[in-house]
């Protein structure tokens, strides 16, 4: 049985053909530069390494990262909120990018989470989004998967996790609580889609506007395809 991750087993759901490449034939190709990935991997990094102490430190990470002038504009404003998000909860003890497994008969899920935190009889999950508005239902499948390797992690139930997706661009936290229910029926879903996967066999692709930010667009694994299923 395959590993799977929360951006594996979408890139099956977005595009088959994709999937295949990348997870099953493991072609490489160029990556595509995207502005927005590249702020969003500065942010996090600064975000893991905050400690309350070393802002000066760590904004000249910049450097590391190529980031275009309209997002140069955005550190100063998110890195102020993210400050501000840290302070609020600063009485918790963390932990950040810590990676969790689970392996079972089923299935095999990991995920790399961005904070977890611990306290006054609460654990805290929360998974940073850099997109310039805020919206939570884009991300609850990945809210759902995390919360359910970090629950059986933890031998804790579902519902005693509450998960923070927080925005630092419009400083914005979008908090949800799913109950045990959701996560058992989230569990037979996940079952369910990881078999499709593991035994699928007609790899099409499926054009969207996401395209283009795919590193085989308009290459000679894709066109084809293209061609034949618009």
């Amino acid at each position: 049985m395959n590993r799977y991750s929360a951006s594996r087993i979408k890139t099956f759901s977005g595009c088959n053909l994709k999937y295949k490449l990348t997870y099953v034939d493991k072609i490489e190709s160029p990556p595509v530069f995207s502005p927005e990935a590249e702020f969003g991997s500065f942010f996090h990094k600064f975000a893991e390494l905050y400690d309350g102490t070393n802002f000066q430190t760590l904004v000249k990470l910049h450097r590391e990262f190529k980031l275009t002038e309209e997002y140069k504009q955005e550190v100063s404003k998110s890195f102020k909120h993210f400050i501000e998000f840290f302070n609020k909860y600063k009485q918790f003890e963390y932990h950040t990018e810590k990676e969790y497994e689970l392996k079972t008969d089923d299935l095999w899920v990991h995920g790399i989470l961005d904070r977890v935190m611990f306290g006054q009889n609460k654990t805290i999950l929360v998974d940073y989004k850099t997109s310039k508005l805020a919206s939570s239902q884009y991300h609850l499948f990945q809210m759902k998967l995390y919360n359910y390797i970090l629950s059986r992690n933890l031998d804790i139930s579902p519902s005693q996790i509450k998960v923070i997706i927080y925005f630092p661009r419009p400083n914005q936290e979008e908090k949800l609580l799913f109950t045990d229910f959701q996560i058992d029926q989230f569990e037979k879903e996940l079952i369910h889609k990881i078999d499709e996967i593991e035994t699928c066999t007609d790899w099409k692709a499926t054009e969207s506007y996401g395209c283009k930010w795919c590193n085989f667009f308009n290459t000679k694994y894709c066109m084809k395809t293209f061609g034949k299923n618009s």
